[in-house]
């Protein structure tokens, strides 16, 4: 049986921390056992990542998003998104920022989708059902299924 190619995006895959950063990294390590992945994240979690072994530019990808990522954790940290509080806040500007991070995924592979050499687009993160993905259509103009969740 021929292993699928899989590009994973887990804007949150470290395995140095807990919660939703260590589901992201876990569900990339499984997956490899089973397909060709490649896993595309965010800068945070690049140098954890090389920590394990994993190569930038052959088993993963890290995409610097901060430039709205960190306006947008200010804003929300601003606005009272903090000390565990304001979790619609924190979310709300989650999502800006994961939006710009898929952003620049398109832009990184696009093409490469496009051509078909991924089988399965797998976004793992974010884990949360209100964040919705605005790659999903591009991939499916495609041909190309995308599965969400972890």
């Amino acid at each position: 049986m021929k292993r699928r190619s899989v590009l994973l995006l887990a804007e949150m895959a470290n395995p140095e921390w807990t919660s939703v950063p260590l589901i992201g990294w876990q569900n990339a390590v499984y997956l490899r056992e089973v397909a060709n992945t490649h896993l595309v994240t965010q800068i945070r979690n690049k140098q954890a990542i090389e920590r394990q072994g994993w190569i930038e530019g052959q088993d993963f990808t890290a995409i610097n998003s901060e430039a709205i990522a960190k306006i947008a954790y200010r804003l929300a940290m601003w606005l009272g998104a903090k000390n565990g509080k304001g979790w619609t806040t924190g979310m709300a500007f989650a999502a800006i920022s994961y939006y710009y991070f898929e952003y620049l995924v398109w832009e990184k592979f696009g093409d490469r989708i496009k051509a078909g050499e991924y089988d399965v687009v797998h976004r793992i993160t974010p884990v949360s059902p209100t964040v919705q993905s605005l790659l999903a259509a591009k991939c499916a103009r495609h041909g190309v299924p995308m599965i969400i969740g972890p």
